[in-house]
């Protein structure tokens, strides 16, 4: 009984996820067609980097250097895709 009470708590969180995934999926296939497909690529590859700034603000977990060692410098790899592109 304590497991399907977390589970229909979990439920909102659930449909959330799925929307939103959805709708990344649907911009990634849109922004194909309005820009080069190797930009939308490595701005759809920023998932996990999104994930990881949205565990410290939302469950207040701390980013170790490393990781923010690694969205700086991924941000600067699409900064230099889209330039080049």
């Amino acid at each position: 009984e304590r497991a399907a009470d977390g589970i229909r708590r979990a439920w909102p969180l659930i449909v959330v996820a799925g929307v939103l995934d959805a709708a990344g999926n649907g911009l990634f296939v849109l922004s194909s067609a309005e820009t080069t497909v190797g930009l939308a690529a490595a701005l759809s590859g920023m998932y996990p980097l999104v994930t990881m700034l949205l565990a410290g603000v939302i469950l207040h977990q701390s980013l170790p250097r490393l990781g923010y060692a690694a969205v700086a410098l991924s941000l600067v790899g699409v900064a230099l895709i889209s330039l080049g592109g």
